[in-house]
């Protein structure tokens, strides 16, 4: 065997035991932007996953879906609902709204409060027994703002939309979203309210339920409330105080034309990824055609 012969062969078996060259996973078929807002001067990055069929020249509209907490569950979301709709049927165009880029996970500054804890937090309602400080600022209402005067409208006139939107929201994002429905519900079509952080001044967003209670005929919308069943009696219990309340408000004429979906998940906790899919199945097919889902305000 030749030398050049052994060089080659060693070339090809240094080649072959060689790491394959590492690159990072991006989202398909996903834009970013970053957005100042004038409301707080912050800076709100958003995350967009499109349709897999979406093109620039085509002229289909899609309904959308906001998604709080974007950086850490836009891609989780955006998976699952591609995963499940690879026959095309029902897409939807999903928006992270977050503080940072999808997967980035930035460590909390230590005695510093995140500013999302801050933009979900409601102020206390009128009617409100618990008088206590408040742990941080409650800036909901700025939020709101931001989210009705610049971040929609920004995404409605860089993507083709129709006015069906969603939003969705986890934890203190949950709280948030209940806090929308209460105040502005014909901002969003459809609320996903998961694993809500209803100890929040002492359960004042069912104050705040009362009070809109009093002023309502109809209520139009669909409302996802779910928790996992590991999360711990309080947080469950809180949930179905809020279906109970919205179930109240539907049978005495306040609430009609509401839908409700209403689940507990065995075995999930907190962050489950399950739990986060839910809101999926229960507002967009093909999830929505697997059948009828039980009214939790119906006597069984």
């Amino acid at each position: 065997m030749t030398f050049r012969v052994r060089a080659a062969l060693l070339a090809l078996l240094l080649a072959a035991a060689a790491p394959a060259t590492a690159q990072e996973i991006t989202l398909p078929q996903t834009r970013t932007h970053v957005l100042r807002s004038a409301v707080n001067g912050e800076d709100y990055h958003l995350a967009v996953a499109l349709p897999m069929g979406y093109r620039a020249a085509d002229t289909t509209r899609y309904p959308v879906l906001y998604v709080l907490d974007g950086g850490a569950h836009l891609p989780l979301l955006a998976s699952m609902f591609r995963l499940t709709n690879r026959g095309g049927r029902g897409d939807v165009l999903l928006v992270g709204v977050g503080y940072y880029p999808p997967g980035a996970f930035p460590r909390a500054v230590p005695g510093q409060t995140p500013r999302r804890n801050v933009d979900y937090s409601p102020p206390r309602p009128a009617g409100a027994r618990d008088t206590a400080p408040l742990p941080w600022p409650a800036r909901a209402p700025d939020f709101h703002r931001i989210l009705k005067e610049e971040i929609l409208p920004f995404v409605e006139r860089t993507y083709r939309t129709t006015g069906d939107r969603a939003l969705h929201g986890h934890s203190l994002g949950g709280l948030f979203a209940t806090y929308v429905l209460f105040e502005d519900p014909d901002l969003f079509a459809r609320y996903a309210i998961v694993s809500p952080s209803y100890w929040w001044d002492g359960g004042s967003a069912f104050a705040r339920e009362a009070a809109f209670r009093a002023t309502r005929t109809s209520l139009p919308k669909q409302v996802f409330l779910g928790v996992g069943g590991l999360e711990g009696p309080d947080q469950v219990a809180g949930m179905w105080r809020m279906t109970a309340a919205l179930c109240a408000g539907r049978r005495a004429g306040a609430y009609a034309g509401l839908t409700i979906t209403a689940e507990v998940i065995p075995d999930e906790h907190h962050g489950s990824a399950t739990l986060f899919g839910r809101p999926l199945r229960a507002f967009y097919p093909p999830y929505a055609t697997d059948g009828a889902r039980a009214d939790p305000c119906v006597s069984r």
